[in-house]
């Protein structure tokens, strides 16, 4: 049985907190393949790796497998390109493999349990060798591996560039992706939607409201969705109030705002260019950091997307089961298999007691499960004693991902199904951001993050934004509290507390 006696609190640390809860399901999915899959798809001499997640959604590592995996990332991108390269192209691979798959499935009432197990063990192997891959481009970019690489043969040019602006900004500019993201079409085609309803009393009956909204829906309703889990897509229903929400708060006048900001950043960053456009290392490594800011933002929309058509799957499977949509997350993989083989049957009170709450442990390939009040217990037990910080502080450190300079109360959102409890003016403090935290991100009058480096989402989108943002404070989610009042110097890197 799984207890205290099983985890050495001194050998494990904290590596990130889920952007949405994490049942059952997803810590099978996710410490299987980080066991059996991760150590081949990052193709360096490091371990098979174990994990523990509890139900709070925080998930940590080995220290010394996490060590290792971060001296092997920098030893391998230190001199040369080349494994960078192979990280944005195998990531590009993977994603396009699981969209292909996802687009492939077609079921109806009439498909066979024995089809749906099938279809489910596919999805389980495509799965387990895509999930790395949320991972390896994440610790490029959380621990600004390609990012430096340009702050370090920039600082020669750091003069001439504070000519034009801070040395800071000059970097941020410079590494900002060119490509278009998911994220960017959508903040367009919103605003058209926006711009259709505005001066309109009853735009939501306007036919051509009613179109574009159809549109829309098809294109982007999957942004609400994260994964397997049984999240639903964006609907009409919403979608009426998202626009009616930025009628109320200027969406259309903060757009032109933040278009005209950006035109301004790209002059800048043409004036920096002409300074340094016949050093091709530096303009190559430039080149590098923007495509790794896109491929991380990049993959998590394309997996979002592509998962987001398995949602019929999902729900057909769980029907098959009895089980209800919203519970099937709380079976592991073989329970489901079993289930839809007559096999095996989770009772209703074993589901309640995973949904109390758990502790998932992988060690050496072996899993341990503690549900129930037991679960809840070791879990609060393992958040409270790995990571603790001095919560008596009244400033906070991390990195400029956006520049400003703004005072505002917080807001502390966890979980992206919390999205709309943030209201316009406040401090957005989560530990990482993704698509389904754009809502939040727009309402919001600057971005704190725990995690995340200067390509993170949190600082891609801040910028496209033109929100102040700041990365990388480490534990901002536990020093600062709702209502705190705060002074968010997004130009320093730094966050007061204000009495």
């Amino acid at each position: 049985m799984l207890s205290k006696k099983n985890i050495n609190l001194n050998k494990w640390e904290f590596e990130f907190q889920q952007r949405n809860y994490q049942p059952i399901l997803m810590s099978d999915l996710f410490c299987r393949s980080l066991y059996n899959n991760h150590k081949k798809e990052i193709n360096l001499p490091t371990d098979k790796l174990d994990y523990l997640f509890t139900s709070s959604g925080r998930g940590y590592i080995k220290l010394t497998q996490k060590a290792k995996i971060l001296k092997e990332l920098k030893i391998a991108s230190e001199n040369k390109n080349d494994y960078l390269k192979y990280i944005l192209i195998r990531t590009m691979e993977k994603m396009k493999e699981l969209d292909n798959f996802t687009n492939n499935i077609r079921i109806d009432a009439k498909t066979l349990n024995k089809e749906l197990i099938i279809l489910w063990k596919e999805f389980d192997q495509i799965f387990l060798t895509i999930i790395p891959w949320f991972y390896i481009p994440w610790y490029v970019t959380k621990d600004d591996i390609a990012s430096n690489k340009v702050k370090k043969k920039l600082l020669k040019y750091r003069k001439e560039i504070e000519k034009i602006t801070s040395f800071d900004n000059a970097l941020t500019m410079l590494i900002f992706p060119v490509k278009e993201l998911m994220f960017q079409k959508e903040h367009k085609d919103f605003l058209e939607l926006v711009k259709i309803a505005s001066g309109k009393k009853n735009f939501q009956n306007d036919k051509s409201f009613i179109n574009e909204t159809k549109v829309y829906l098809k294109k982007y309703s999957w942004m609400t969705t994260y994964l397997i889990l049984p999240i639903e897509p964006l609907n009409m229903e919403d979608l009426i109030n998202k626009v009616e929400n930025a009628l109320n708060n200027n969406f259309i006048e903060e757009y032109k705002e933040q278009k005209l900001k950006r035109s301004k950043d790209e002059k800048i960053v043409n004036k920096i260019i002409k300074k340094i456009k016949n050093d091709k290392e530096l303009i190559l490594c430039i080149k590098l950091a923007r495509e790794f800011g896109w491929l991380l933002t990049f993959s998590t929309e394309t997996a979002l997307m592509a998962t987001s058509k398995l949602i019929p799957l999902f729900k057909t499977i769980s029907e098959r089961m009895n089980i209800p949509y919203a519970q099937w997350v709380y079976l592991t993989s073989k329970e489901i298999v079993k289930t839809l083989e007559g096999k095996s049957v989770i009772t209703s009170k074993e589901i309640k007691e995973r949904q109390l709450g758990y502790v998932f442990l992988s060690k050496n390939g072996k899993q341990k499960v503690l549900s129930g009040k037991g679960g809840k217990n070791l879990g609060k037990w393992i958040d409270n004693n790995i990571g603790t910080v001095n919560q008596q502080t009244n400033k906070l450190n991390g990195q400029s991902a956006s520049p400003g300079i703004v005072k505002g109360k917080i807001k502390i959102i966890q979980f992206a199904k919390d999205a709309h409890l943030i209201k316009s003016g406040e401090v957005l403090v989560c530990s990482m951001t993704s698509p389904d935290y754009i809502p939040a991100m727009k309402k919001s009058i600057a971005i704190v993050t725990d995690e995340g480096g200067l390509l993170s989402h949190a600082a891609i989108v801040s910028r496209e934004l033109g929100k102040p943002c700041i990365v990388g404070t480490k534990n901002a989610t536990q020093i600062l509290k709702d209502g705190d009042l705060v002074e968010v110097d997004a130009d320093k890197g730094i966050v007061k507390k204000l009495q």
